[in-house]
């Protein structure tokens, strides 16, 4: 359960210990608690509440009032167990010339991307004009919503065609969760619409099973799923978890095409795809740690 004090989000005055007193109490899974975090001591005290698994923290990290890193040395002092990420990938030099744009069409959280790349040492350009993005080296569509909506907002920006010629092309591009659906031939959410048609097939709503007694798992598919490769060359990240949301996937798919796929319930998902220059992944390898970002940084370069 993730726990939110609307009241308290994003003041940085301090959680609501009543409310999470309060879930503490009845709760038989785990809580995720957040909501005005800001002082070391808040975060120590809500881990000793039995059924907190974990704390959201926002405007605290933005306004830097807390230092991510220092938060997880203080909380491995406490003898609990952080995931303490560390820099062993030699990420900046391959990358320190690449300008990557980042297509600004008004939906999904284009933030988390940027971080990433610059964390892997490239520049990044977002914007929804076409002839800056032209400039970059390569482009990363990404967004979270409906596929028609992202369509239209695309046309609406004049950056339908000019894509399309783009992945014609041959120059590197990558789509990300409801990017990478946009680039499918056409979606089925809501209403038929037409894709970019750079890969072939179709997304349509899924309907995963449990294996046993065919109730259905819940949508959207949401959490951490691992990769699973048939190909030799995509092996490398084989068994390894990353981010997914969503309710959708692609269907008739060339499974030539497919790098990774994953399982939700009784469905295989396709994970991720590239032909030639173009690539999709249907997870979000920004929001996925260090593997993530590993991956982000192989597709990257086998694309230039």
């Amino acid at each position: 359960i993730l726990l939110t004090s609307i009241d308290q989000d994003g003041t940085c005055q301090g959680p609501d210990y009543a409310l999470i007193e309060a879930a503490n109490n009845i709760a038989s899974i785990p809580l995720v608690v957040g909501g005005g975090f800001a002082a070391f001591e808040d975060i120590n005290t809500t881990f000793n509440q039995s059924a907190v698994s974990g704390i959201s923290i926002g405007a605290a990290f933005h306004k830097q009032t807390l230092e991510i890193e220092t938060c997880k040395s203080k909380l491995k002092t406490e003898n609990l167990a952080i995931r303490h990420f560390e820099n062993k990938l030699n990420l900046k030099s391959p990358l320190s010339e690449i300008k990557i744009g980042i297509i600004d069409y008004g939906m999904g959280n284009q933030q988390s991307l940027i971080n990433a790349i610059e964390h892997l040492g490239a520049t990044t350009r977002l914007s929804d004009q076409w002839d800056e993005m032209e400039q970059c080296d390569l482009l990363m569509l990404p967004g979270v919503g409906a596929f028609p909506e992202g369509i239209r907002k695309l046309r609406q920006r004049k950056l339908f065609e000019p894509l399309i010629n783009w992945g014609r092309k041959g120059k590197p591009l990558i789509g990300i969760c409801l990017g990478m659906q946009m680039l499918f031939e056409k979606g089925e959410e809501f209403e038929p619409t037409e894709g970019l048609g750079l890969f072939k097939g179709t997304v349509k709503k899924m309907n995963p099973c449990k294996e046993s007694d065919s109730s259905i798992f819940p949508l959207p598919h949401m959490g951490w799923n691992q990769l699973i490769s048939e190909h030799e060359q995509d092996k490398a990240f084989n068994g390894i978890d990353q981010y997914f949301v969503h309710s959708y996937a692609a269907k008739d798919v060339d499974p030539l095409m497919i790098m990774h796929s994953s399982r939700y319930g009784n469905e295989t998902i396709v994970a991720s795809i590239q032909t030639k220059k173009t690539c999709g992944f249907q997870f979000h390898p920004e929001r996925s740690g260090e593997n993530g970002l590993s991956l982000l940084k192989t597709t990257i370069l086998k694309l230039l």
